[in-house]
């Protein structure tokens, strides 16, 4: 079995599923400690937003999910746009995910780092809401 037939698996999908619900609750915890001034606080936010990002950069960029759609028919040529928005809608949420941990550990260049994933979040909408009008979904 390839990588890419493991990473299609529906186990391989809900282990993601999973990490990304632990990294999140880990990420919580740390930015309630971080809050009261808890020591550990910092480590904690580090480990969660770091598999929240890398969780997200596997979920949504290497292997993004394939169009399905049982009302309509499949159409190949749609398939080159349904990736590119998967794609850019990972980098960008996982550039996003990496600025807010940048912005909250007070690090340089947290800044930049929500600027670009928020212009490439706003890219991804755009290509979002041009693959539902191909798909006449509007």
């Amino acid at each position: 079995m390839t990588f890419e037939e493991l990473m299609e698996t529906q186990a391989m999908r809900r282990f993601i599923v999973i990490l990304i619900a632990m990294g999140g609750i880990v990420a919580a915890v740390g930015l309630v400690l971080k809050l009261l001034s808890i020591e550990g606080a910092s480590n904690l936010m580090i480990v969660g937003f770091s598999t929240l990002a890398v969780s997200t950069l596997f979920l949504n960029v290497l292997f993004p999910y394939k169009v399905k759609d049982d009302n309509m028919a499949f159409n190949m040529e749609m398939e080159p746009i349904w990736n590119f928005s998967m794609r850019i809608t990972g980098m960008s949420l996982t550039t996003l995910l990496i600025g807010v941990l940048f912005r909250l550990m007070h690090w340089p260049s947290a800044k930049t780092l929500l600027l670009i994933g928020a212009v490439a979040l706003g890219a991804s909408g755009l290509a979002w809401i041009y693959y539902l009008i191909q798909r006449n979904h509007f």
